[in-house]
């Protein structure tokens, strides 16, 4: 508890204020300022330009809990919070010197308990008929709780709402000052953790026990860390560590040490416990490095190489090393990427996709690809990894949304649809939300799908849930993309609103000839059935195959037996009676909808 305020030896001089009022021959006004000052709502202070505190009204004795006697007996130096002494007496000088006319600040008075209350203060001064100061009239409103409020919500601003550690934002304020730090010979470490396999526990146990699981691993590695150690949780399973001091051998025995208690410290949750395994990449921070950005593109590109070579391990950043290589070629990439945006240098192919029931084509998938400096195109697989690395993916996905809003306003054929897919890091953007729901008419909404791909990394089902349902209520139609490849392939059925599935290429490309992808294509045509949903089979290769998923019931197909991508024009020209179908030799096994 803070000391009480001494007792002032100085007196108030309250008779010197009360003979300025009555010389001043106006009694009424003299009576009307004591009325107002005595009662005024916020607290009232007449101060001496010494400090001394000279007449003080019941709202500011409410406002510090001292009696009127005990604020007349103080000056406002030893009422001030001593950080606030210095700006208070600054801004006091001014106004003695003519320089302002008034000053408002925000500081805290000692309170009669010890501890200190925030206060708005507004202070003018008061001067004789020959210029001289008299005293300042300070108005003073509590702002405690708005203050309090303020603490509170920059708390929340900076710390996981899970965790209670730190989320990105607050720690990169962190990592900023020890980068500064760095330069001044005081380094530090940098560690970038990554659960393996977390996406396993969120999509087949479900979230609860995932929050779980991400609660026991933060207690776990706030046990393993010291006190000056800063430790975040930046989002999904994804953790940050910094630690103190330049010793690089021993912050990677920390590194080490912390994978191996997450091997061996089962995690647990209401289903059980838990054996995870963790990626850790590790960054000096040496003075080397010029932001914070760049420190944790070092220490993320380390953590990716980790988990490239076998996971369940750390791997350092290093000068010459692989993942140093690595960051050089996203860098170069994500510098491509960025001027595809300012030169056009993104196209769009379409791929026909056939109805088998008409054998006609009025759906096309839409395909991004990059312009190369010699005029090829770059498939995509070469630079969205890159852009979901540097935050870029966002942008091409609502380029590409914008375009299929054009093609559909431009496009002759009232029959045709269009299915653009979107990145894992671009479900829940609002942005693309406000585009579709404002550009987009209802009549022509239900002509686009927007795909989802399965195997996106989708940190939060429950939000993939909410983003799906927003557009089928702007009258979007909703796929799941490369269905069947992810281990929460049909728990995603539970929690995401959909109209088709489309089956990963990768089970129906030997569909015909190996019996495991057959009878998980069928499986998933049998539920889609049961669901009342469509299904479209991706990666059609050759008539056999077509003739097989049509006899089981298959809605659509895509892929190179009935045409490669392409120009939009040519895919919307696309004749398919070309594609070759021997009906003859089909024996069609249709499944019943409900």
């Amino acid at each position: 508890m803070s000391a009480p305020i001494k007792k002032s030896t100085k007196t108030a001089d309250i008779g010197f204020v009360g003979k300025h009022l009555r010389t001043s021959r106006h009694g009424e006004a003299e009576q009307r300022f004591r009325v107002s000052f005595d009662h005024a709502p916020i607290g009232m202070a007449l101060v001496a330009p010494d400090g001394r505190l000279l007449q003080v009204n019941a709202a500011l004795c409410r406002i510090t809990g001292h009696s009127e006697a005990a604020l007349l007996a103080t000056t406002r130096q030893e009422l001030t919070h001593p950080d606030d002494r210095s700006r208070n007496h600054e801004l006091a000088d001014q106004l003695l010197a003519g320089e302002t006319d008034a000053f408002e600040m925000e500081k805290r008075y000692r309170h009669v308990a010890g501890h200190y209350v925030w206060v708005h203060l507004s202070a003018s001064l008061v001067r004789d008929d020959a210029g001289n100061p008299l005293y300042f009239v300070a108005q003073i409103q509590d702002i405690e709780q708005r203050k309090r409020a303020e603490i509170e919500l920059r708390h929340v601003a900076d710390h996981d709402a899970l965790t209670g550690l730190l989320n990105r934002r607050g720690f990169e304020r962190q990592l900023t000052a020890q980068v500064q730090e760095a330069r001044t010979g005081h380094g530090g470490t940098l560690l970038m953790l990554d659960l393996d396999n977390f996406k396993y526990v969120n999509d087949n146990l479900g979230h609860e026990a995932g929050d779980r699981v991400i609660e026991s691993v933060a207690r776990l590695l706030r046990d393993r860390l010291r006190g000056s150690d800063c430790l975040a949780r930046f989002g999904g399973d994804e953790f940050a560590v910094l630690l103190s001091g330049d010793d690089g051998d021993g912050s990677v025995r920390v590194a080490h040490d912390l994978v191996d208690a997450i091997r061996v410290t089962p995690a647990f949750s209401p289903t059980g416990a838990h054996r995870l395994t963790t990626s850790i990449g590790v960054t000096m921070l040496d003075g080397s490095q010029a932001t914070a950005d760049e420190a944790l593109n070092q220490a993320t590109t380390a953590l990716y190489t980790a988990k490239d070579t076998g996971r369940d391990q750390v791997r350092v950043w290093a000068d010459g090393s692989e993942a140093q290589q690595t960051l050089v070629a996203r860098k170069l990439w994500a510098r491509r990427i960025e001027d595809a945006f300012q030169s056009d240098g993104f196209v769009l192919l379409a791929q026909p996709i056939l109805t088998l029931t008409t054998r006609a084509i009025h759906h096309h998938e839409l395909l991004l690809r990059m312009r190369d400096t010699d005029g090829s195109l770059i498939l995509p697989a070469a630079f969205l990894p890159t852009a979901e690395r540097f935050d870029l993916v966002q942008g091409i996905d609502r380029w590409v949304v914008a375009q299929a809003i054009h093609l559909l306003y431009e496009s002759d054929d009232p029959r045709r649809s269009l299915a653009v897919n979107l990145s894992g890091r671009s479900i829940g953007d609002p942005v693309i939300l406000e585009l579709l729901g404002q550009e987009l008419p209802r009549a022509l909404a239900g002509r686009l799908t927007v795909e989802i791909t399965e195997t996106a990394d989708i940190g939060d089902v429950s939000a993939a849930g909410e983003f799906a349902r927003n557009l089928r209520h702007i009258g979007c139609q909703v796929a799941l993309d490369d269905f069947g490849v992810g281990f929460g392939s049909f728990g995603y059925l539970k929690h995401l609103p959909f109209d088709s599935l489309k089956i990963d290429g990768g089970f129906v490309k030997h569909c015909t000839s190996n019996r495991t992808d057959r009878l998980i294509v069928e499986a998933i045509v049998g539920v889609a059935a049961g669901l009342g949903r469509e299904t479209v089979a991706e990666c059609v290769e050759d008539a056999a195959t077509l003739r097989y998923l049509e006899g089981i019931g298959v809605d659509q197909c895509q892929g190179y037996h009935i045409s490669r991508p392409l120009p939009l024009d040519d895919a919307f020209a696309f004749d398919a009676s070309t594609v070759r179908l021997d009906d003859a030799a089909r024996e069609p096994r249709v499944l019943s909808r409900r």
